[in-house]
């Protein structure tokens, strides 16, 4: 079976690979140049034909270059996959290495963010978006939450934070960050987020109405439990303050209603 035309082709590639899997080793994470790949692939040759002397080198060479030019394409195409469906979604997605900057930023996050493809990778997140807080005040990096969430090793989510648009206007969004970990090690994280500047506007002006509305409204949840009440209310009792309504609220309540029945079975009703 050594000869040059039977050959086992499975085992002889199972040896071929292997032999060239461990050329490519100490090359992890650095670029390999066209001599360097020339000298691990001769090298896995060699290996090879110590097993199978009579193969003829060339062939050998031929069977590498041809399984890795297949695998490389198996690669590029799960690669594209991937990145259509990140860009299929509408929230924004965007890749940071361990330096803080942007290693990747999908179609949504370039739209949201005012920014062409391409065009953010590079650039520090916290420097090119993360810069001020909701209130429009500096946000230093020492205490900013999303630099902090980077650096661990949790997801961390967030209702409300304040992203830099290219055209100086700011994007109010919610979302999360959490780290890539390989190895119980980070090696970046995937911040995730959506926009909330329209959700935000309309419940604020809800609130306004609410807060400024003449008489007393009350917000109860589905298990009696009072959640917020507004400012005619806190008038309306004679406490001095929203805070003072919702700790007391039982004091304030008549045990009796005017109709006769119970304020427990008032609620209940």
């Amino acid at each position: 079976l050594n000869g040059s035309k039977l050959v086992p082709l499975n085992l002889s590639w199972a040896i071929l690979l292997a032999s060239f899997m461990d050329k490519l080793e100490p090359f992890a994470g650095l670029e390999i140049s066209e001599s360097d790949w020339r000298s691990m692939a001769a090298g896995a040759v060699a290996e090879t034909r110590k097993v199978y002397p009579f193969t003829p080198r060339q062939r050998l060479a031929d069977d590498l270059e041809q399984r890795v030019d297949e695998r490389t394409r198996q690669l590029h195409a799960s690669e594209a996959h991937s990145l259509r469906l990140l860009n299929a979604t509408s929230d924004g997605i965007i890749g940071v290495d361990t330096g803080g900057n942007i290693s990747f930023a999908n179609r949504a996050a370039q739209n949201m963010l005012g920014y062409a493809e391409n065009e953010l990778i590079g650039r520090n997140l916290h420097e090119t978006l993360h810069p001020f807080c909701p209130d429009g005040s500096h946000n230093p990096r020492e205490s900013c939450t999303l630099c902090r969430a980077r650096l661990g090793s949790d997801e961390m989510r967030f209702t409300l934070e304040s992203f830099l648009h290219k055209s100086g206007d700011i994007v109010l969004v919610s979302g999360s960050i959490a780290p890539i970990l390989e190895e119980n090690a980070a090696t970046g994280s995937i911040l995730a987020f959506h926009d909330v500047g329209e959700a935000y506007k309309s419940e604020l002006w809800q609130r306004i109405i609410f807060d400024s509305a003449g008489e007393a409204f009350f917000i109860w949840d589905e298990k009696r439990k009072l959640q917020s009440c507004n400012a005619a209310a806190v008038k309306w009792l004679g406490a001095s303050s929203k805070e003072e309504v919702l700790a007391r609220i039982k004091e304030f309540q008549p045990t009796v209603q005017e109709d006769g029945t119970t304020t427990l079975q008032a609620l209940e009703d």
